[in-house]
């Protein structure tokens, strides 16, 4: 996915909160994408910029709660990929932000981490994204990316697997 994004903008929303910093001084090192930092204080996105050396990276003030920000950040900075790391998201269960990117064509993925949110999310917009032609994804966080580096560390040692079984546990409400 990152070949064909190549110059095109990437928008961090919460760039200032723990992962969003981690987010946007990788991606700043990547001088083929562009990076937005995004987040509701212009003050603590200037400073993110001069702690990553990057003073003159572009920014977005946005309150992600308000569909009238949303529309606006969106139009005017024309992000090809929303990365939310904002949560929490079982907050947020009208899919606000997701919505507002697929509708705006723009690719969207989160590191949600609550079952609830990340259940419903394929079923609640799958069919919108695909009829906008964007990809959408949740729950690109630390459980799923781990799994993933356990398996390819150890593909090898298998001679045939069917399935992996993943839980996701946030915080203190774990359910299987």
């Amino acid at each position: 996915m990152l070949r064909s994004l190549v110059g095109s903008e990437m928008c961090i929303r919460d760039s200032t909160g723990t992962y969003g910093r981690r987010i946007v001084g990788h991606l700043l090192r990547d001088k083929a994408v562009n990076v937005c930092a995004a987040g509701r204080s212009l003050r603590r996105l200037q400073q993110l910029g001069a702690s990553l050396a990057a003073p003159d990276m572009a920014t977005c003030v946005l309150d992600a709660g308000c569909a009238k920000s949303l529309r606006h950040a969106l139009e005017s900075e024309q992000p090809a990929v929303v990365i939310s790391t904002a949560g929490p998201f079982q907050d947020e269960s009208d899919f606000l932000v997701a919505r507002s990117c697929i509708a705006h064509g723009v690719h969207y993925m989160d590191i949600a981490d609550d079952s609830r949110f990340v259940t419903r999310f394929g079923k609640a917009l799958d069919g919108e994204a695909r009829e906008r032609g964007v990809v959408a994804l949740t729950g690109c966080s630390t459980v799923p990316s781990l799994t993933a580096a356990v398996m390819d560390a150890h593909v090898d040692e298998f001679d045939d697997f069917e399935a992996v079984h993943v839980a996701i546990s946030p915080g203190d409400e774990f359910r299987v």
